[in-house]
């Protein structure tokens, strides 16, 4: 079993050319993201993980959003 811990951060901006003489800012976004996950394996065959990630979006239009996500993978061997 093992753990790790994923951690971004990022920026998006979206600019136009105005008047053909300067750009001009259409959007931005700042996002910060934070994902721990367990791995495990259960048996030589069976494999797994178990995480959750929490990614936080601060958009100069839309504001403020929090995205939460849980999720469970197992990956099963299949051989002859």
């Amino acid at each position: 079993m093992d753990f790790s811990l994923t951690f971004s951060t990022g920026e998006r901006l979206y600019k136009t050319f105005d008047n053909q003489t300067d750009w001009a800012e259409r959007e931005k976004t700042n996002t910060m993201s934070l994902k721990p996950a367990v791995n495990f394996a259960l048996s030589k065959r069976v494999r797994g993980s178990v995480f959750y990630e929490q990614t936080l979006d601060d958009n100069k239009i839309r504001g403020k959003t929090t995205i939460q996500k849980f999720g469970i993978n197992v990956n099963l061997e299949i051989r002859e």
